[in-house]
């Protein structure tokens, strides 16, 4: 069995490999890529094979700074965000790319306040509209998920302030919070309970959002919540038909997306190309569904490995993280 830290690497892993292969494909559509579809690593329009975006590097910064520290920082995660969308930090060419509206507007929002000195809340930068649930907090979620597991174990579920607390650096917006919480609690359940099989992961994942949301300072969001999510806690979601799957940017399809073509695989490979090929937001479809694939199968086709570019940044970005696992 895979050790925390071994899943770790394959959840990062599983992150990089599936922005890269969508990449190339980003925003194609869907009836063009059933003619063509993806079948490995392909050069874009603008980057060669192999190179990962705003997805990979948003959480290579969030893993960078849990690392460091041992600790959550609100403010250190979000100079990350700064150094990666000024220098080109946790890139593997040295320059940001692909940036999304929603993370790029909160990580100005940070730098106009502090230039001015302003007393502001990091936690105040993120956009909060129903329109700003995009999926930028979602995609780079994951490594928050090892950091709370390795402390909290079993009680894993009840510190999704914290997870909720890092999309509001970006995303606000109560939908966005949640969908994080939903992938992290997915997470947790496949480190805890490494024979389960993926639906009853599913299931068990439901179950704990359900307790989240009926707690009593929940009551007032729980119908809201459960009514945008509502397809997930359907008894047949995983045998919706792809024609029922949404793959453009907002969270929920986002998240849909990832989690049925997950439910549906066998393998990586086999997930990954099935989020790739519903096309639209296919780098980040495939980065949400290929770090739950990652963690839960491993076994990351080797030719894809190979062809990742930036692996030396990725290591350096993990290395203190993945020690403390």
């Amino acid at each position: 069995m895979a050790s925390l830290r071994e899943k770790f690497k394959n959840g990062i892993y599983g992150v990089a490999v599936g922005d890269a292969l969508g990449g190339s494909v980003q925003f194609s559509a869907r009836e063009e890529l059933r003619n063509c579809p993806v079948e490995g690593m392909k050069d874009g329009e603008v980057y060669p094979a192999g190179t990962f975006s705003d997805d990979t590097s948003m959480t290579l910064a969030l893993a960078e700074s849990l690392g460091r520290l041992n600790d959550v920082n609100y403010e250190d995660i979000m100079e990350n965000f700064v150094l990666w969308l000024g220098k080109g930090k946790f890139t593997s060419d040295g320059k940001a790319w692909d940036q999304g509206f929603t993370c790029v507007t909160a990580i100005k929002n940070w730098i106009y306040r502090k230039e001015r000195n302003w007393p502001e809340n990091v936690l105040d930068c993120g956009l909060w509209e129903f329109e700003d649930n995009g999926n930028g907090s979602l995609m780079r979620i994951l490594p928050v998920s090892f950091y709370i597991y390795a402390k909290y174990g079993k009680e894993s579920y009840a510190h999704g302030d914290i997870v909720r607390n890092i999309s509001k650096l970006t995303h606000a917006h109560q939908i966005s919070q949640f969908a994080c919480e939903f992938y992290c609690n997915m997470i947790y359940q496949m480190l805890d309970n490494s024979k389960m099989s993926k639906k009853e992961i599913f299931e068990r994942t439901k179950d704990i959002m359900n307790k989240i949301w009926s707690s009593e300072n929940m009551k007032a969001e729980k119908e809201e919540l459960k009514g945008v999510f509502n397809r997930l806690f359907s008894n047949d979601f995983e045998a919706l038909d792809d024609e029922d799957i949404q793959s453009g940017g907002y969270v929920v399809h986002s998240l849909e997306a990832a989690l049925w073509c997950f439910l549906n695989s066998s393998d990586y490979r086999e997930c990954t190309l099935k989020a790739v090929n519903l096309g639209h937001d296919a780098d980040t479809t495939a980065a949400i569904a290929g770090g739950l694939a990652g963690i839960f199968y491993g076994e990351i086709p080797q030719e894809w490995l190979k062809e990742l570019r930036g692996k030396t940044v990725i290591e350096e970005s993990i290395k203190d993280m993945a020690g403390m696992l």
